[in-house]
C-alpha cells in the first residue's frame, strides 16, 4: 500500500501470504483480497474515515487475476459491515510479462 501523509512523503505496505495451495487458485486470491480488504477497512475506521475505493495491481495471470470468477467477484462489491456500505475494487494489470520482479 502507498500512501501520501501531510507531509508529502510516500510509504508502501506489503503483505505476505503462506499457503500450501500449490495451485495458487483463483479462490486463494480472492481470500487474501477480501482479508486484506478488512484489514485496511478496520485501520480506516480507527481514524474515523471509510474505506470506499481499493486499486490492484497485478501481472495478467489467467488461473489468478484475469479470468471471468474474478471480474464476476469484483463487481459484486465487498461489504465490511454487513451490507451497509461496499468498497469499489479497481483491479489493474501489467502490461504481459511486466509484473514480476
Amino acid at each position: 500500500m502507498y500512501k501520501k501523509t501531510a507531509t508529502g512523503t510516500v510509504w508502501a505496505r506489503s503483505h505476505v501470504y503462506i499457503s500450501p495451495d500449490m495451485n495458487h487458485s483463483n479462490a486463494f486470491v480472492q481470500f487474501t483480497l477480501e482479508e486484506l480488504v478488512k484489514q485496511y477497512g478496520d485501520e480506516f475506521k480507527k481514524e474515523g474515515r471509510t474505506l470506499e475505493h481499493v486499486f490492484c495491481w497485478s501481472d495478467g495471470c489467467a488461473g489468478q487475476f484475469k479470468n471471468k470468477n474474478q471480474f464476476y467477484w469484483l463487481v459484486n462489491s465487498l461489504s465490511l459491515d454487513g451490507g451497509k456500505s461496499y468498497v469499489r475494487i479497481a483491479h489493474h494489470f501489467f502490461q504481459s510479462c511486466h509484473g514480476k520482479v
